[in-house]
Order: C-alpha cells, then sequence, then structure tokens
C-alpha cells in the first residue's frame, strides 16, 4: 500500500500552491495552528480587525476595540446568527461577580440565583443584552 500525500519538493511540506512560497507557506501552517490552539482555548478572532478576543463573562454580544460588534459563539456580524445570546456558564459567573463579596453563604446562592433568573427574563424580554461591552482583546493578529 502506497502513501498518497503529496509534499513539496523545495520545503518538505505539505504541497501548496506555485502561487505561495515555501516561507510564505510555512507561516501559513504555523499561523493556522495558532489560531486553531486559540479557538480550542475559547478565544475567538474579530472579523473586521483580526485581532482575538476573549469572553470571561456575560453574553456572547462582543464589540470589539475596533468598534465591530459580533456574536463570541460564531464570530458572525451581531444579530445576524441564530446562536443564543448568552452561554448559561458565562451568565453564572457574571451574576457572582455582580454580587458583592460580603454577602456569603446561603445567602449569596440565593442572591446569585436571583440574579441570574432576573438576568434570563431580562433576555427573553429585551431579546438584547445590556452590558459594560468589556472584552480583553490580543495584540498578535493575523491577516
Amino acid at each position: 500500500r502506497k502513501c498518497s500525500v503529496s509534499i513539496c519538493f523545495d520545503c518538505k511540506s505539505l504541497k501548496h500552491d506555485l502561487s505561495v512560497s515555501c516561507a510564505q507557506n510555512q507561516q501559513n501552517i504555523k499561523t493556522s495552528l495558532e489560531e486553531t490552539s486559540l479557538k480550542a482555548l475559547g478565544y475567538q478572532r474579530c472579523s473586521k480587525c483580526h485581532h482575538f478576543v476573549e469572553l470571561s463573562y456575560g453574553c456572547n454580544h462582543m464589540t470589539c476595540r475596533c468598534g465591530h460588534e459580533f456574536c463570541y459563539e460564531c464570530g458572525a456580524r451581531w444579530k445576524s446568527c441564530t446562536c443564543i445570546l448568552t452561554d448559561p456558564a458565562r451568565l453564572l459567573a457574571e451574576q457572582e461577580r455582580l454580587v458583592p463579596d460580603d454577602i456569603i453563604g446561603e445567602r449569596r446562592a440565593e442572591a446569585v440565583a436571583a440574579r441570574v433568573r432576573q438576568a434570563e427574563r431580562d433576555i427573553e424580554v429585551e431579546e438584547n443584552c445590556n452590558h459594560r461591552r468589556v472584552t480583553k482583546t490580543f495584540e498578535f493578529e493575523y491577516r
């Protein structure tokens, strides 16, 4: 049984289009691997400026530092997709963050649960989110 994988004779990498130099092909492979790794870690790329952003808490509505609004789940322009508005785990994390630290124990759990229920109602009624548009933007970019 023979291997049918084609490789480039010059760079010994997978075959690439002749219009792409070997050096550029190596960069493309590196960029693709880094992007795949970052997406696996939960980062998303802004489709306008190509910076990566991280969403730690809140809804899927992202506003990048370039001003572009997009869905964190799929990267599409905001309100142009059918993704859910918020991830339940991130909604819970956001409400836990908003409950004052001096509320502890069972009172804290009740306060967080009440905030989650209210946030879910707000989202259902408004079909929108109300947040301060906080993101962490990373300086590495690929084009």
